[in-house]
């Protein structure tokens, strides 16, 4: 007699005959329910691919600190204009004095800069006050001494100032100055090369610069009044050649930029030749090539006759960019202004982004430039 079993809910079931579910589905059933596994399968492998769902969250883990968001290039230099880090954007710059006798040629670092002044000192040897924002310098030179319309230049973005002594009057203005950081050379953040002879072989860098700063308590962010700037002009847009002659006082220092048009870059040529970076060997050329034109004085106060460039007022401007030329104007209401360009029309000019050479003039430079 067959027997009877009793389910938990009171109802009597008969046994089950087999060992499991397996023996009473057809074979045709289990052939297509592989298919299906199958396919849905090759399915979700293709979503997985197209969608990079992994991917993303292995870039997540993988990333390295320079990938960061905090390093990413979102930010504008105030000063020329270089899409940068937020925290190199915001750095205080460096103002370095760089002498420019053919005994300190080729310079080095001048590659890295974001603003550069160049006129005549002593003699009619031009000089340049180099600063550096976003980019950074492992050589720096040669290094010379100061001088009063460059520390002036150096007051309007409150630079941290270094040099190498300076003239009396500089050096006191110095002392008084409350915009300017001042480092004048010493021993732990300057050196003295060996394949120069003094005074031509005084250099540094721009972290020994910042670390002297930070010793003397100094801030390292800045403070002062940017540009404003554009994108390059399209191609069809651009002129198609440019020549630029600056005459300062004798060939040794005259200067010619020679416009590259693929590249949008000025090429500069120093006494006849390519004027390059020592480190690199790359000929030096600035995005934006300004000639600002300014009155000279003489001053006696100590104890010597010396010219000074007027740094504040107004005079005619020439701005070269896009392979095109812009008649204008300079001004500067005072020492703690900005030096500021405008057009024919009283507009201001809005610069390229890249590195902008200004050369700063007396009444007896001439400048010419073609077409």
């Amino acid at each position: 007699m067959e027997e009877i079993k009793i389910s938990e809910e009171g109802t009597s079931a008969p046994p089950s005959k087999g060992k499991g579910l397996k023996k009473h589905l057809p074979k045709w059933v289990w052939v297509t329910t592989l298919i299906i596994l199958l396919l849905g399968g090759i399915g979700l492998a293709y979503w997985i691919y197209r969608t990079d769902v992994f991917g993303d969250l292995t870039h997540v883990a993988k990333v390295s600190p320079s990938e960061s968001p905090k390093n990413v290039n979102d930010t504008p230099c105030p000063l020329d204009g270089v899409m940068t880090t937020k925290e190199r954007a915001e750095r205080r710059p460096l103002g370095i004095m760089i002498e420019n006798a053919p005994e300190a040629r080729p310079q080095s670092g001048l590659d890295k800069a974001s603003y550069i002044f160049e006129t005549p000192s002593e003699g009619g040897i031009t000089r340049f006050l180099v600063f550096f924002v976003e980019n950074d310098a492992n050589e720096v030179g040669p290094v010379r001494s100061a001088r009063t319309y460059f520390v002036d230049w150096a007051d309007e973005v409150q630079a941290i100032y270094a040099h190498a002594g300076g003239s009396a009057i500089a050096l006191n203005n110095l002392s008084n100055d409350k915009y300017i950081c001042d480092v004048n050379h010493d021993q732990d953040h300057f050196w003295r090369s060996k394949d120069r002879y003094a005074p031509h072989n005084l250099y540094t860098t721009t972290d020994k610069i910042r670390a002297a700063a930070e010793l003397k308590k100094c801030s390292l962010k800045g403070d002062y009044d940017g540009y404003e700037f554009k994108e390059d002009a399209k191609k069809e847009e651009r002129g198609t050649a440019q020549t630029i002659t600056v005459s300062y006082s004798s060939s040794i220092f005259d200067v010619v930029y020679n416009y590259d048009p693929q590249k949008n870059i000025y090429l500069r040529n120093l006494a006849g030749e390519p004027h390059k970076d020592k480190i690199t060997g790359a000929q030096l050329s600035p995005k934006t090539v300004v000639v600002m034109h300014a009155d000279r004085v003489t001053s006696s106060t100590d104890g010597t006759q010396q010219s000074h460039a007027v740094t504040t007022g107004t005079g005619k401007a020439e701005i070269y960019m896009d392979g095109k030329k812009i008649e204008g104007t300079w001004k500067r209401a005072s020492i703690s202004d900005r030096t500021e360009f405008f057009d024919s029309a009283g507009k201001e000019v809005v610069f390229n982004r890249g590195q902008i050479w200004v050369n700063v003039i007396p009444p007896t430079g001439t400048t010419t430039s073609s077409p």
